[in-house]
């Protein structure tokens, strides 16, 4: 028959052919792709891209559980914030680092205070009640209250004020914190407050307080003195009496 093909090497042939692409189709199907792009299926284990917003509802709720490693990691582009939400109510054992781009420290109030119960024999003009220092790591409100009781044989002026000391910087009194009282025979207070801002920006700054009492020439005895002063941060409130 020489080089010609009969008809059963045809059909063997076709047989040989049709097994082979459905082989090959099989294997096709089956093998998993590196990557799922956008509009396929969402693939675990696998880098998924998606180029249009993705949204997955789920009608009681989402769980991400991880028995190894962090079960959640956002990466977002820099400038653009990695979560947004939409309600404000209180979510239960969350722990950040910073807030209004504040670290959780600094969030902290901060207060110092003094107390004498009787002033040193021998006054001389002024009278200085030292109140405890403190570092302060950014811009905030501070508020400041005195009072001292004043003894005096005849009327005389007095005056009692804060001043404050930033770094190693000189002692400043504190605007607005002067008082000026004439003590009667006998009793009076010489009582003060005042409010002053820290402007320094994300620096620590060391502060010191104290309370002055001056004028002091006709007074035979100072008692009570008691100074405070406390710090809040911005976006704090801070109510006192």
């Amino acid at each position: 028959m020489g080089g010609y093909a009969t008809r059963r090497d045809v059909i063997v042939i076709g047989l040989v052919g049709m097994l082979l692409g459905a082989v090959l189709a099989a294997v096709a199907v089956s093998a998993p792709s590196a990557d799922a792009a956008d509009g396929e299926a969402f693939l675990l284990g696998k880098k998924n891209v998606a180029l249009h917003i993705t949204k997955l509802v789920a009608k009681n709720g989402l769980i991400v559980k991880s028995t190894r490693g962090v079960p959640l990691r956002i990466e977002a582009p820099a400038g653009e914030p990695p979560l947004m939400v939409n309600s404000d109510t209180w979510v239960r054992n969350l722990n950040a680092d910073y807030v209004d781009n504040y670290e959780s420290f600094e969030l902290r109030s901060r207060s110092g205070s003094c107390w004498v119960e009787d002033a040193p024999e021998g006054l001389a003009d002024s009278y200085i009640c030292e109140m405890d220092a403190a570092q302060i790591p950014t811009s905030g409100i501070v508020h400041l209250m005195g009072s001292a009781e004043i003894w005096t044989s005849s009327p005389d002026e007095v005056w009692c004020y804060f001043e404050w000391k930033k770094g190693d910087g000189a002692w400043e009194e504190i605007h607005a914190s002067r008082r000026e009282l004439t003590a009667q025979p006998d009793y009076d207070i010489c009582a003060t407050n005042a409010v002053e801002w820290t402007d320094q920006e994300g620096e620590w700054v060391d502060y010191d307080f104290r309370f002055i009492i001056e004028g002091l020439e006709q007074v035979t005895d100072v008692e009570g003195t008691t100074a405070s002063w406390i710090w809040v941060p911005w976006g704090q409130t801070y109510l006192g009496s």
